[in-house]
């Protein structure tokens, strides 16, 4: 259990009060933005009634998957993130729980979808994130879903180390989406179907009321359910993410 701890705390050799004093200035800007991720999990995994968000951070998709009626667990390692959340989210379908995700407090098969969103990019060992896998297999029942940031763009891989110069959130390790399989099929978990997806990018543009602030966004009404699948047509040089979408055999 010790070293299960110390793996998950290591996050690639940032120290948990940098973290915490990240998160923090983050965590407002992070709350005012669109869920995203819990939009592309609704749209993807469109037979569920239960969720589990791991290192939720935010849980502003758990908050959405919440409204929309799905039983939804947002986790994280860090307690007081987690008691900040507990006291100012209060939603029915929501609930908050401190874990460690290499060892989560929950019986196989409990959820019908786990996420993440930005996890892995904080482990430098594939050995490592195939444990976190094996664990999120244990616990899913249906799906798992998480993306990793795309080291196909450069221009994003550009931006996120010069802003890790002062930022230390932005330390973050990036991923092909052949990448990304390689590490499922190490991981060794059973599987009925493996998608590569494609999230964020300019797409994101359509999320606002107006483009570039004067021109009407004619797509507004419609943008939690198009723009999941505009994501797609991006080409991989543009796209912000790569989205693992995983049907599970069970």
């Amino acid at each position: 259990m010790e070293k299960m701890k110390k793996r998950e705390n290591e996050v690639d050799a940032m120290n948990e009060n940098e973290w915490s004093k990240s998160w923090q200035h983050h965590l407002e800007e992070y709350l005012a933005r669109p869920a995203r991720t819990g939009i592309f999990v609704y749209r993807y995994c469109s037979d569920i009634s239960t969720a589990l968000e791991i290192a939720c951070g935010s849980s502003r998709d758990s908050i959405y998957l919440a409204h929309k009626g799905i039983k939804s667990t947002a986790s994280d390692y860090n307690a007081e993130l987690i008691a900040m959340l507990r006291e100012r989210f209060t939603y029915d379908n929501l609930s908050y729980i401190e874990t460690n995700a290499f060892n989560l407090p929950f019986e196989d098969n409990t959820f019908d979808v786990t996420f993440h969103n930005g996890f892995f990019i904080y482990f430098s060992s594939d050995d490592d994130i195939c444990l976190l896998l094996r664990e999120q297999y244990r616990v899913s029942k249906k799906y798992i879903l998480f993306f990793v940031h795309n080291k196909l763009n450069d221009s994003l891989v550009r931006r996120f180390k010069k802003l890790a110069l002062n930022d230390p959130i932005y330390d973050a390790r990036f991923f092909t989406p052949s990448e990304v399989e390689d590490i499922v099929h190490h991981a060794g978990i059973g599987y009925d179907s493996l998608k590569i997806l494609k999230f964020g990018g300019p797409i994101d543009l359509l999320y606002n009321k107006r483009v570039k602030r004067i021109i009407p966004n004619i797509f507004y009404p419609f943008r939690e359910s198009i723009i999941p699948k505009l994501y797609q047509l991006q080409p991989w040089g543009k796209t912000e993410r790569v989205a693992c979408l995983i049907h599970l055999k069970k």
